[in-house]
């Protein structure tokens, strides 16, 4: 890609210990890892969507404390993806931990998709995908169920949260012009009002 980019996006993975978040981040066929100041590992991953050059930082919380990553870690982030594992209950059942966290940490207007990792057998599994998809339904958050032993909707997952992003974006830049131009006519009038009011 060229160094012109029409998007960058902060992306981060959160999920209990034990759940194979760093393994979905390595997914994202990253091109380079890099390392913070606070010791955690991002992938960047460079997609091209409408024609539209997108950067994704995907920044892997595996060695942070569950539900205690330092606040300064969610700032300017995108999208978040909170994982559990299917085989795992309790791993599903701290979901609303983590989105407690990320309430308190995020802006409301941050992308959020729930991610059910797939044992190596269905026989092992302990949350079903009604039960993830009316709780993600409820909680108005996206759903995915993926293997990533044989990588299934993996690529899917990361359009959809960059597509996702990136129609947030220009949402809030719509916004921020329509309000700018309030703001500019509010002025303008008020100026007309003064005028008039020395030519009485």
């Amino acid at each position: 890609m060229s160094k012109h980019l029409d998007h960058l996006f902060k992306v981060i993975v959160v999920g209990d210990s034990g759940v194979p978040k760093t393994k979905l981040v390595h997914l994202a066929d990253s091109t380079t890892t890099e390392t913070t100041k606070v010791g955690c590992d991002f992938t960047i991953r460079n997609l091209v969507i409408d024609g539209e050059k997108i950067k994704l930082q995907i920044w892997d919380t595996a060695e942070m404390h569950p539900f205690k990553i330092v606040s300064t870690y969610y700032r300017g982030t995108s999208g978040i993806i909170i994982m559990y594992e299917v085989c795992d209950k309790t791993t599903f059942t701290n979901i609303p931990n983590w989105l407690y966290e990320i309430n308190q940490n995020c802006d409301s207007s941050v992308i959020k998709i729930l991610v059910g990792a797939e044992g190596p057998s269905e026989e092992q599994r302990l949350v079903r995908t009604e039960e993830a998809e009316s709780f993600a339904e409820e909680m108005n958050l996206k759903f995915y169920e993926t293997s990533l032993q044989e990588k299934t909707d993996v690529e899917d997952l990361f359009m959809t949260l960059a597509k996702d992003m990136v129609r947030k974006r220009k949402i809030q830049i719509e916004e921020a012009e329509l309000q700018l131009q309030v703001e500019f006519d509010t002025v303008q009038l008020g100026a007309t009002e003064k005028r008039k009011k020395k030519c009485i």
